[in-house]
């Protein structure tokens, strides 16, 4: 083996930097890429248009006129407003409206102010006693479910069970 550990080595050989495309290229590229997002949400924007957007406008629109199907409309204006304002029943459902709305946002608000404190807590004992109270009512349902359906499939007391009983040969022998 011929020693070469001592050779100088050589400089690998110089090659041009990579090509870089030219800024309108660049451009152009990135330009192309928005018309397929623009046209990817042409089925959302029909979708919003054909069942949110166009009953409501068309809704305010006939709510200015006496409209009967079947019949000639007549422009009426604000009358209909007027007369929905002087409504006993009007008002009632309103106010019913606002207590629904009142008491919905109310339950939102409360069990997320307290999942946020429960989140916030620093102590790991607290953490577990929250989570405590918060999962045993949630297995509840479950767990009386469990014992409703074993004690129905209970083998000599359950309530299924005697039925299937009734129509099996040896209850029907024994009934002889």
């Amino acid at each position: 083996m011929t020693g070469t550990v001592g050779a100088p080595l050589t400089p690998p050989p110089l090659t041009p930097p990579p090509v870089r495309e030219s800024r309108p290229e660049l451009a152009q590229r990135r330009r192309g890429i928005p018309w397929l997002a623009y046209v990817a949400l042409v089925p959302l924007v029909v979708v919003l248009v054909v069942f949110q957007y166009y009953p409501a406008v068309s809704g305010i629109a006939r709510s200015f006129w006496d409209w009967n199907p079947g019949q000639v409309s007549s422009f009426v204006g604000l009358d209909n407003y007027a007369r929905m304002v002087d409504d006993d029943i009007w008002w009632r459902s309103f106010r019913n409206l606002g207590f629904i709305f009142v008491f919905g946002v109310v339950s939102w608000v409360i069990p997320l102010v307290a999942a946020e404190l429960l989140i916030s807590l620093r102590g790991e004992r607290a953490q577990f006693v929250f989570r405590t109270l918060l999962i045993v009512p949630m297995a509840f349902p479950g767990v009386v479910t469990a014992l409703v359906w074993s004690f129905m499939y209970h083998p000599n007391n359950g309530v299924i069970n005697r039925g299937c009983l009734l129509y099996t040969t040896d209850a029907a022998d024994e009934a002889r």
